[in-house]
């Protein structure tokens, strides 16, 4: 009976991973018309072996059209009045500790966040997400492509996913169309989109966090995350005025060795087009640059007591003691009320499994210097490139 029940599950997974590469995509839960304008748009450059997901695509996309219209109808008037006060924004570049960060945090219940199935599914979810919640279940992966982090339907997710499937406004674009990836590249910062653009992009963000609270409880203190949002505080507080913002920064060289694992693992699973990956540390060094470059800037805006930042370093030494100050500094509840479930949820993790990877060659190191030899500096960093090891190879959370 065990050996059938090991084989189920074997076959179970084997499905899970088939269908995760080859058939679903996170922008599932685009509507028709927006697809359709976008393809358009691009020249309906979806290459024959991603034909599938395409069509995966559009036919949630039919059903996304009708559901959101549903939605529409019965919570339109109802979102309108929903009033956001001082959300929380866990900003970082990509694999500095951000995840790991704000599912700390999320123990705390007096946070709202988005879910998998709240950010993939943006325009139906407060009359979608029960329905689709178990097909999810069935068919998603139990853990990241990237990492060994858990993941289901109910995990925390960014919420620039939900912003990327309604408004294509994203540098998340770049993975689903590889080949026309510096055409999103202004989105990173927004600096250079034009103002219908920005216009659209706030209401995005504006009627998300408000269906947000509608599911969660209009008491609940809203809790993002999100690497991309690390280069737009400037729109962030000109939507939240009374944002807080907890900024997390790690080595940038483990940072890049690690980005680089994500998005040769995360594209194939994105992506509409074929890519060789040759653009990759390039665009990588640029993404880096261009987002802490907009960071440095804006951070100077955020007015006293809505901003802290601490290091991954710093969080992996002493969590608890990290996490209270991150309370005490952005003027959050009493840390009191959290901390035994932040503590159980530390010790749960005690044994994950980081992942491993081999030495960075020396001209890669220097090339990494070289670019980002600012940041280094302003976060503290060895400039050098001696002290990265074999030894320290062992990456994230």
């Amino acid at each position: 009976m065990s050996e059938d029940l090991t084989k189920k599950n074997k076959n179970s997974h084997s499905l899970q991973l088939w269908f995760a590469r080859w058939i679903f995509t996170p922008m599932a839960g685009v509507t028709f018309g927006n697809w359709l304008r976008l393809l358009k748009k691009h020249g309906f450059s979806i290459q024959p072996r991603y034909w599938a997901r395409n069509l995966f695509t559009m036919g949630m996309a039919l059903m996304n059209s009708g559901v959101a219209r549903i939605e529409k109808a019965r919570y339109g008037k109802e979102i309108d009045t929903v009033k956001i006060k001082s959300p929380v924004f866990v900003v970082g570049h990509h694999r500095s500790g951000t995840t790991h960060l704000w599912n700390i945090l999320t123990r705390d219940e007096r946070f709202a966040y988005p879910t998998v199935l709240q950010s993939v599914f943006p325009h139906t979810f407060l009359v979608f997400e029960n329905a689709v919640r178990g097909l999810a279940k069935k068919f998603a992966p139990s853990k990241r492509p990237q990492d060994n982090v858990e993941f289901n339907p109910d995990s925390p997710m960014e919420a620039e996913r939900a912003i990327s499937a309604a408004t294509f406004l994203s540098i998340q674009m770049a993975r689903h169309f590889p080949g026309k990836r510096d055409l999103f590249k202004k989105y990173l910062t927004m600096r250079e989109a034009d103002e219908a653009e920005k216009s659209a992009w706030k209401s995005a963000v504006k009627e998300f966090a408000q269906k947000l609270l509608i599911r969660h409880g209009r008491d609940s203190i809203l809790l993002f995350k999100g690497p991309d949002q690390t280069a737009k505080i400037r729109l962030l507080l000109e939507l939240f005025p009374d944002a807080r913002f907890i900024h997390i920064h790690r080595d940038p060289y483990k940072v890049f060795r690690s980005t680089m694992n994500m998005e040769r693992k995360t594209i194939p699973l994105y992506a509409y087009q074929k890519t060789d990956f040759e653009y990759l540390e390039d665009f990588v060094l640029w993404r880096y640059s261009a987002m802490y470059d907009a960071f440095l800037e804006d951070v100077k805006l955020i007015p006293e007591g809505q901003f802290t930042q601490i290091s991954f370093e710093q969080l992996e030494k002493n969590p608890l003691k990290t996490i209270e100050k991150i309370y005490d500094d952005v003027q959050l509840p009493s840390f009191d009320q959290a901390r035994n479930k932040v503590k159980e949820y530390l010790d749960s993790i005690a044994d994950y499994k980081k992942n491993r990877y081999s030495e960075l060659p020396d001209d890669q190191k220097m090339k990494i210097r070289l670019s980002w030899e600012r940041y280094l500096e302003v976060f503290g960093y060895d400039r050098s490139v001696a002290h990265l090891s074999s030894n320290d190879s062992k990456n994230d959370l």
